[in-house]
């Protein structure tokens, strides 16, 4: 995410079935590698499952990422979470990595929506618009460099002080 520039970033996707540690070891792999400082982690129905022991990895491997637990948003209904991001697609908001391996999965899915046979990835993008939210992360203004100079034209300057020493 670089709120700087508007941009939404698919830097790296893994996507297949995993083991409970397996999961542990990708989802720390991922985030040091993308130097990531927040993970954002569904707990709908994986509650007990997920929340306890990802925190005990985090202090087994000495490791502190910022937590945002994320809940199903629009129920349970996945394509009510996908089609939040049409608008960021539509804007050019989003840029996908084309050296990703799983890439071309997402797109897949994309290009068939609503009628997708799976869902998977998609939906696990989709939930950045939850995170972005709870933290309170919104894009910046473009900036101007024209306008910041303005800016200076709006100011009154008061004449210095002198003999400022005798005052």
């Amino acid at each position: 995410v670089d709120l700087a520039s508007a941009r939404l970033y698919v830097r790296d996707i893994v996507s297949r079935k995993m083991y409970p540690d397996e999961i542990y070891d990708e989802l720390f792999g991922m985030a040091i590698r993308l130097d990531a400082k927040v993970l954002g982690i569904e707990e709908t129905s994986l509650n007990e499952f997920i929340r306890q022991p990802i925190k005990n990895e985090m202090f087994k491997r000495g490791i502190f990422f910022e937590l945002v637990w994320l809940k199903a948003r629009g129920g349970m209904k996945k394509e009510l979470r996908v089609k939040e991001l049409v608008p960021y697609y539509r804007q050019g908001y989003i840029y996908h990595n084309a050296a990703c391996a799983d890439v071309k999965k997402l797109e897949q899915q994309l290009l068939m929506f609503p009628r997708s046979r799976l869902w998977d990835i998609m939906d696990c993008e989709a939930y950045i618009i939850e995170m972005l939210e709870l933290g309170e992360r919104y894009f910046s203004p473009k900036d101007n460099p024209e306008d910041i100079e303005s800016e200076y034209d709006d100011l009154d300057y008061e004449e210095s002080i002198s003999n400022w020493r005798y005052a």
